[in-house]
Formats: C-alpha cells, sequence, structure tokens
C-alpha cells in the first residue's frame, strides 16, 4: 500500500452498484423571481446521492453509505424546438439556462421563461424560451441539437461596452482571505461528495448568489441567471469560483462586469492574458491544488 504525504495512509474508494436516493426538485419553494432560495442560496439535498461503497484505509475494508454528486442535465427548447442539452446538477434550471444563453449572445428575459418541466425523476428539466429558435441556431451554431460539455462550450465574442469593467479590483490580503472562507461557507456540497464546484457573486462581502454544480462553467452561469432574474447589477462585483481560470470563465466575469475574479484553483496563460487585457484583478493559486 502506497503511504501518503508525511507517512499518512491514503483512503481508497470503490463504488458499487446500488440505488440513488435524492429529493424531487420543489419548484413551488423558489422566491417570487423564479431566482432560487433566499439571497440567492443554494440547495443541497437534490445534488447529492447515497452510494453503498467500500473503504480501504489501510488495510481494513468496510462497506458504508456515502454521499455523492448527482449528475442531471438541462434540456433548454425555443418554442418548443430542442436546441441544446447541458450535463448539470440538478437545481436552479431556469437560472442555468438564461445564464448559459446570456454568455453565448442570447439576451432572455425571465418573463420568456415559457415553463420549466422537471423530467429523468427529478434529476432533469427541460426548460422552454421564448426567444427565436434561429437566433439561438446562430449563437450556438454546431452545437445546437447536441450535449454539451466542459470539454465543447465557448462564450460569445465580448461587446464593445464590455471592454473594461467596473469598480476597483484591488484585493488586499486580508479581503482575499476573508471571501476565501465566505466561499468555503457555501461549499456543503462539495465537502460531502468532492465532486462539485462552486460559485458566488460577492458585493462587497457579501455574497449575493451561491451556487454549486458539477461543471464550473455551470455554477458561473446559474450565480449569472440568479441575477438576471433578479434585476441585479453585478457590474463591479467579486466573482468567486472553485475552478481552473481559463480564457472562457475570465469571458464570463468579462460579460458579467465583475472587477475582480478569485479562484482556490490554477490559472491557464490565456486566462492571464485575457484578464490582463479586461482589467479584471485575479488571485489565483500558483499551482494547482
Amino acid at each position: 500500500m502506497a503511504m501518503g504525504v508525511d507517512g499518512v495512509t491514503p483512503t481508497w474508494y470503490v463504488c458499487l452498484p446500488c440505488g440513488l436516493f435524492f429529493k424531487r426538485h420543489d419548484m413551488s419553494q423558489r422566491d417570487g423571481g423564479g431566482g432560487g432560495p433566499p439571497f440567492g442560496q443554494d440547495t443541497i439535498d437534490e445534488k447529492i446521492a447515497a452510494e453503498t461503497i467500500e473503504r480501504y484505509v489501510g488495510t481494513r475494508l468496510s462497506r458504508e453509505a456515502s454521499d455523492v454528486i448527482v449528475e442531471g442535465r438541462l434540456v433548454i427548447t425555443a418554442r418548443g424546438s430542442r436546441m441544446v442539452s447541458l450535463t448539470a446538477s440538478p437545481g436552479a434550471w431556469d437560472e442555468l439556462a438564461l445564464g448559459f444563453l446570456f454568455f453565448h449572445g442570447v439576451r432572455v428575459s425571465p418573463a420568456n421563461v415559457l415553463s420549466v418541466s422537471i423530467i429523468d425523476e427529478g434529476r432533469g428539466a427541460v426548460v422552454d424560451v421564448g426567444a427565436p429558435p434561429e437566433a439561438i441556431r446562430r449563437a450556438l451554431g454546431d452545437s445546437v441539437g447536441f450535449t454539451m460539455t466542459d470539454d465543447h462550450r465557448t462564450v460569445v465574442d465580448i461587446p464593445p461596452e464590455k471592454a473594461g469593467c467596473a469598480g476597483s479590483g484591488v484585493m488586499t490580503p486580508e479581503r482575499i482571505f476573508s471571501l476565501m472562507r465566505l466561499m468555503e461557507a457555501h461549499s456543503d456540497v462539495h465537502d460531502r461528495t468532492h465532486g462539485s464546484h462552486i460559485a458566488l457573486l460577492v458585493d462587497g462581502e457579501e455574497a449575493v448568489a451561491a451556487r454549486s454544480d458539477i461543471s464550473r462553467r455551470n455554477a458561473i452561469d446559474k450565480v449569472a441567471g440568479f441575477a438576471l432574474i433578479n434585476s441585479i447589477p453585478t457590474d463591479g462585483m467579486t466573482l468567486i469560483t472553485s475552478g481552473r481560470v481559463a480564457s472562457d470563465i475570465v469571458a464570463r466575469a468579462r460579460l458579467l462586469g465583475v472587477s475582480a475574479l478569485i479562484s482556490r484553483s490554477a490559472a491557464t496563460d490565456r486566462g492571464v492574458q485575457a484578464a490582463r487585457d479586461a482589467g479584471i484583478t485575479v488571485v489565483t493559486w500558483d499551482s494547482p491544488i
């Protein structure tokens, strides 16, 4: 058995076949604007399933229950025509749809979300929007009709009005650590499953919205959707993400108009250059964790 850091024996996990158990998403619990629980707080139970595993600690083997992240799907339709399917964590379906479309150049008013239909026994949804199908086809191009994963997602070109960001991106060490503690306080799903990402929109020291998802991009799309649904201006805010800061993540930050982007992961070279071009302060680890 290999030894871990400082001689600590690592723990290995093996998943065994079993049923998944999760709570059906109750749309009636959403606030009046359709933007999720009050103050943009994320939901938890619908994102976590129970699996039976065999756990090895050293040479000992035991069978026990473990929390795993639920993988679902969002299907976006336009006036009944299927546009795209996204792999996603359950919940905040309208936020994800609006945020995804926003970042791909399709502006859909929350009032134009025609319906949200829960499918797949609660782990998926179909969100139908009132945008012209042709407009979404032009925006998504070859992606129309396919399932999009994190490896096949791009962001629309930045419009001229988003060439810079409002507010001050100056960060002191004290504020950085304070914001990281804020992220940790909203990381329940990750803490229980180690299978999700989180994104927060922060105004000053207050979290306006916090969302978790199996995709780091989805998590950002959801907080953006929350802001759109609740008419919250995001210029000058801080965006916090648990994921790698690549150029498309910076593009999302730029479209939101945030002044700073913080991650507990690392940045790519193009991510750094994109942030420099946009005038966005980026705070990341200098190596992956």
